[in-house]
């Protein structure tokens, strides 16, 4: 049995797929989303996430925490919907199109292709004969160690909207400001010396740098200005965000669209198969 592993960010983690169990009418608030600000979408979408969970679990120690700890709540909430996200997600579609083989989704909201690449590395230790297929995000994200934690750092923009989440947090506001201070150092570097585009460079070639002849490397790029920074010969889909934006997508930017899962692992699955003798 074949086993593939796939990386990726939220795109591949299939953020945003489960919110339409969550609305009696997912296409009138996908409308309204559109006239309102990204922090009333998130908190519309997790009252409507809470009760959900309150109308078919009916557990009595999270209806204590609606009250008494909101914060709780809301964690519980995003852990659950994160894990039905996944269910959607275009790997599972992928395992469905590929029975015989072991497909591994690895895919994390937020991560940056650094962290991709050190996800593959650890796996790559613990299976021989690997076929990874890797999203790769934007370029532009990174992760920032602040403390005793690494940050996942989309943007600027994402960090603003982050301390909007968190209005009166007053550490974790400072220490988004602080993050900012940093990130927009390494914007300052690719500025004056392309740090994002050599960075990711780097790892890429890390990675084939430490990969054996039983592993086999395969790329979906977000976009096409990517494709120099990758084997021109394994990549299966060099745009994707071209693609996405044939589906309708969530306030988030996520596409809740399933015929595009359905694309993607398509496309992904008609590649394996003729490139390998698997599944």
């Amino acid at each position: 049995m074949s086993t593939i592993l796939v990386t990726g960010c939220s795109h591949t983690a299939g953020d945003e797929l489960s919110h339409q169990f969550v609305f009696a009418d997912y296409d009138e608030f996908l409308l309204n989303a559109k006239t309102h600000s990204q922090e009333h979408n998130y908190m519309t979408m997790r009252k409507k996430q809470i009760l959900y969970l309150l109308k078919n679990y009916q557990n009595k120690k999270f209806e204590s925490y609606i009250g008494n700890n909101f914060k709780k709540a809301s964690s519980i909430a995003n852990r659950y919907f994160r894990f039905v996200d996944r269910k959607f997600a275009w790997p599972v579609v992928l395992q469905k199109l590929l029975p015989k083989c072991k497909v591994i989704n690895v895919a994390r909201s937020g991560n940056s292709w650094k962290q991709n690449v050190q996800v593959t590395l650890r796996y790559m230790k613990k299976y021989d004969n690997l076929i990874v297929v890797h999203q790769v995000p934007n370029i532009y994200r990174t992760y920032i160690k602040h403390g005793n934690r690494k940050h996942k750092i989309i943007g600027l923009n994402d960090l603003e909207y982050l301390k909007k989440l968190h209005q009166g947090n007053i550490e974790r506001i400072k220490t988004f400001d602080e993050l900012a201070i940093k990130y927009e150092n390494l914007v300052h570097r690719d500025i004056t010396h392309d740090y994002f585009r050599k960075a990711t460079g780097r790892f890429t070639n890390y990675l084939q740098k430490h990969t054996g002849t039983s592993t086999k490397h395969l790329f979906i790029l977000t976009h096409s200005d990517q494709a120099y920074l990758f084997p021109k010969d394994d990549i299966i889909i060099d745009n994707l965000s071209e693609i996405q934006q044939n589906y309708t997508q969530g306030p988030q930017g996520h596409v809740v669209d399933i015929n595009f899962t359905k694309k993607v692992a398509n496309t992904v699955a008609w590649y394996l198969q003729k490139t390998f003798d698997i599944c």
